[in-house]
């Protein structure tokens, strides 16, 4: 069953599942878009104490089990220093896609561009392919 997450105001999606993924629902977009690429999705309103305990919960959970430098400041979004298999292993039990680089923007930008359940790598060599 395809599951969304909206926020309380404009009815945005915060979470899709993979099955709404798949169907064309993407973060950021309005219910109504949501519903319909994916008219049999099943959205739901959480509150905003709920939805930070949750992202709080989640965030503490990646700091006790992979890394000890975590920042999940923002709902959505958090940077950890991890190796690649620590990165592979995070993409497969939670489901995401996974940037790994030296810097937070390029492995933001890795994570943008890795598939779901993958682990995008930048390191500085793959730059220096690009640019030739």
């Amino acid at each position: 069953m395809p599951v969304a997450v909206l926020s309380e105001g404009a009815r945005r999606v915060l979470f899709a599942s993979a099955s709404a993924q798949e169907a064309g629902v993407k973060t950021g977009m309005r219910e109504t878009a949501a519903l319909s690429r994916c008219p049999e999705l099943h959205a739901e309103i959480l509150g905003t104490p709920l939805t930070t305990a949750a992202w709080n919960e989640l965030v503490e959970q990646l700091y006790a089990r992979y890394s000890d430098r975590v920042d999940g400041r923002m709902p959505g979004l958090v940077f950890l220093k991890l190796g690649l298999g620590a990165a592979r292993d995070l993409a497969a039990a939670l489901q995401v896609p996974v940037g790994l680089a030296s810097s937070l923007e390029v492995a933001h930008l890795a994570a943008l561009r890795a598939r779901r359940v993958r682990c995008g790598r930048c390191t500085p060599a793959d730059r220096r392919k690009r640019r030739s």
